[in-house]
């Protein structure tokens, strides 16, 4: 479920929503207060927060880490004249 069908289901079935498209301010409390408890961990929403399974055992810091060495490391070879597709010529 996409963040836009979570949050217009979200209001539709709120108690004080009257189907006339005002989202009140209680109704606009609520869905933060229920967006600000998802995110802290204190409120489940596994339709809205899919896990997904990976290959890699790297947190995403690590990942970012490989990664970026890795794009730095074509930028050097892209730049270098003497290299050539990475053969040197």
């Amino acid at each position: 479920m996409t963040t836009a069908r979570w949050t217009r289901n979200f209001v539709q079935n709120h108690p004080d929503y009257k189907q006339d498209s005002v989202v009140s301010e209680r109704i606009n409390y609520d869905l933060v207060e229920a967006c600000s408890r998802i995110t802290q961990g204190e409120m489940e929403c596994p339709e809205l927060l899919i896990k997904y399974d990976t290959k890699t055992s790297d947190d995403i810091p690590v990942a970012m880490q490989k990664a970026e060495k890795y794009l730095d490391g074509l930028a050097k070879r892209n730049s270098n004249p003497r290299l050539s597709n990475g053969i040197v010529d």
